[in-house]
């Protein structure tokens, strides 16, 4: 599990040897994609993440401080339980980053394997119930 408390974004680091994605893995080389290293589930994504950061800026530091270790509480204390499910997506993203000595465009692309996650409504609830 990582939260980054800068980005506020949770990301549920998954052992790619403990789950069987064979099917998915067979599909992406066939497609000339390679294995990346690491697995994860995106519990909280960049999106939300800001706006969880807006709702901390408007708080005291001290209560900012508090709302983060509630958080990381609930995160540690949460059953992170899931199974795969049939549905894959295949997602195209073109990214910008600007340097110095000029702009850099660059395309990813990745499958997605959807899962199923029993207790994830019951987690956005509490994290909504902190916030």
């Amino acid at each position: 599990m990582h939260f980054d408390e800068q980005k506020c974004t949770l990301l549920l680091n998954i052992d790619k040897n403990l789950v069987d994605f064979s099917d998915l893995k067979n599909m992406a080389e066939r497609n000339g994609f390679y294995e990346k290293e690491k697995f994860h589930i995106t519990i909280i994504g960049f999106k939300n993440g800001t706006d969880i950061k807006k709702i901390l800026h408007t708080l005291s530091r001290e209560n900012q401080e508090n709302v983060i270790y509630q958080i990381k509480s609930l995160i540690n204390n949460f059953d992170w339980d899931f199974t795969p499910k049939p549905e894959r997506y295949h997602i195209s993203k073109e990214y910008i980053f600007r340097k110095p000595d000029g702009t850099i465009k660059e395309k990813r692309e990745s499958y997605i394997q959807m899962v199923n996650m029993p207790d994830i409504k019951e987690f956005y609830n509490q994290l909504n119930n902190i916030l």
